[in-house]
């Protein structure tokens, strides 16, 4: 097929499915064996077809790798490349990663008419910007940006490059929906992102629904965010109300080690990573909840449970604490600031700390022994102060089987009146495995054998009933997605 010749709507499908094992989801146009295939992680961009324009500026470089991201979210990808861009890649190397002829000039066959969900510009230069503002369409890219404009017809607010991190998002307050049919990623020189002009173009754009993903700005640069940030900006983009039972809630996660400190060196700690709250905040974020995460300072994720975690910038409000005080006292003032609809402590609180602490470092011959007494619980504070907050917590337990740890989290969910408690065993449990059990307990209980991930994630934001299913799916996904949709 010519690179300049329009994809015809019924090549233009879906192109995944779904099989008993998730792990092995992948474009059921092509076999594994197909260079071009890939494995399908998660189908939160299932059935959606995805334009995406490359504009003409370095960050074009990152275009493959955005590609076979968006495919493995399930999105189907269709590239339009004009002359700049295609100076800093080729044409081969897109039409491998999105498995399809690309598009590099409008022709007879009218391309911009195009009828994706979502249409992304990434990079999205200066000069793109500026003529999309201005209405002109004298590109191949231009003009796809001006067709999308055409679908538009709610009035977001205006941002500006400068704003904070967690705010790139948030722009859509004042819309009925989340989605937008146009995803902006700016990418240009810092001298380029200072222009008197651009922050007028973003506003106009932003009147007429577009969505700007706010830069990276390091090395004197305004740099394209991650593939893994634009990937969750494009999920989120696609979110509303129909789809998400989170949309526009507010969820206060914890996360990490809290540890309570013996000398300014010494620590009593946990080997708590703060992963699975990081990949609790992520997903929530992607389904179109407003996240506060709350974490220890230092936290190191575990990259291989899921690339959307490991977006940069973060697209949400992080905070971060030092130690048991700093952990106590912020939980409390954020969720006065910040009044969650719900909260999901994952953080791994010390249940001891010594007394009295000691300034300075202690000799290490004078650590034979030390006075311990028990910290307070911060999430039974929290409950107290907000009775009818939904509160998720999360415990450790060194059950022997299955039934053991059930009836104990039975036992403390009745003690603590908590909304539902996430159980881990001990005996399976390690900050070195991606195959901990978790078991949501209730009567009767989900148990969940994969952690973290958008399964445990989707059970723990969607499921608001004490009463719970009890299952250990073969298809975890499809039966977190029933409970999803």
């Amino acid at each position: 097929m010519n690179p300049k010749s329009k994809i015809p709507s019924s090549q233009y499908t879906a192109s995944v499915t779904t099989g008993t094992n998730d792990t092995n989801d992948t474009d059921s146009s092509l076999e594994l064996t197909d260079d071009r295939a890939v494995i399908v992680k998660e189908e939160l961009l299932l059935g959606k077809k995805i334009a995406l324009a490359i504009g003409g500026g370095i960050a074009a470089t990152q275009s493959i790798k955005l590609i076979r991201t968006l495919r493995r979210y399930g999105a189907e990808v269709q590239v339009y490349a004009g002359s700049k861009a295609l100076k800093f890649i080729t044409p081969l190397s897109l039409e491998w990663a999105s498995a399809r002829p690309i598009i590099s000039a409008s022709t007879g066959a009218a391309e911009h008419l195009f009828t994706a969900d979502l249409l992304i510009v990434a990079p999205a230069t200066l000069n793109i910007l500026s003529k999309a503002a201005l209405g002109i369409a004298d590109s191949l890219i231009t003009t796809l940006i001006a067709s999308a404009l055409g679908r538009s017809s709610e009035q977001p607010l205006a941002p500006s490059l400068t704003q904070e991190p967690h705010s790139q998002l948030h722009l859509t307050t004042r819309r009925k929906s989340i989605h937008s049919p146009l995803l902006l990623v700016p990418s240009m020189h810092l001298s380029l992102a200072n222009n008197p002009f651009l922050a007028t173009h973003l506003a106009t754009l932003t009147q007429h629904q577009a969505t700007i993903l706010k830069p990276h700005f390091i090395e004197g640069k305004a740099k394209s965010p991650s593939p893994s940030a634009i990937t969750l900006a494009a999920i989120r983009s696609l979110t509303s109300q129909t789809t998400s039972r989170v949309y526009r809630k507010k969820i206060f996660i914890t996360a990490g080690a809290v540890p309570t400190y013996i000398d300014n060196v010494r620590m009593i700690s946990n080997i708590a990573t703060g992963t699975t709250g990081i990949a609790l905040a992520t997903y929530a974020h992607a389904l179109g909840a407003t996240v506060t995460l709350l974490i220890k300072k230092g936290a190191q994720f575990d990259a291989t449970t899921t690339d959307l975690a490991t977006a940069t910038p973060l697209p949400y409000q992080t905070v971060f604490f030092q130690d048991y005080d700093d952990y106590s006292k912020k939980v409390l003032e954020l969720i006065a600031t910040v009044r969650p609809d719900s909260a999901i402590f994952t953080a791994a609180v010390s249940d001891y700390r010594v007394t009295p602490f000691t300034p300075g470092k202690i000799p290490s011959q004078s650590l034979t022994q030390l006075n311990l007494t028990t910290t307070s619980k911060v999430i039974n504070e929290v409950k107290a102060q907000y009775p009818k907050l939904d509160i998720t917590a999360f415990k450790l337990e060194a059950a022997q089987s299955e039934e053991q740890l059930l009836n104990k989290g039975k036992a403390y969910l009745k003690a603590r009146s908590y909304n539902r408690v996430v159980l881990n065993r001990l005996a399976t449990t390690s900050s070195t495995t991606d195959n901990n059990k978790k078991s949501l307990t209730g009567s009767p209980p989900i148990t969940i054998t994969t952690n973290p991930s958008p399964k445990l994630t989707r059970y723990i934001l969607e499921y608001r009933d004490r009463e719970m299913i009890h299952t250990v799916a073969a298809d975890n996904f499809q039966l977190a997605k029933q409970l999803f949709t």
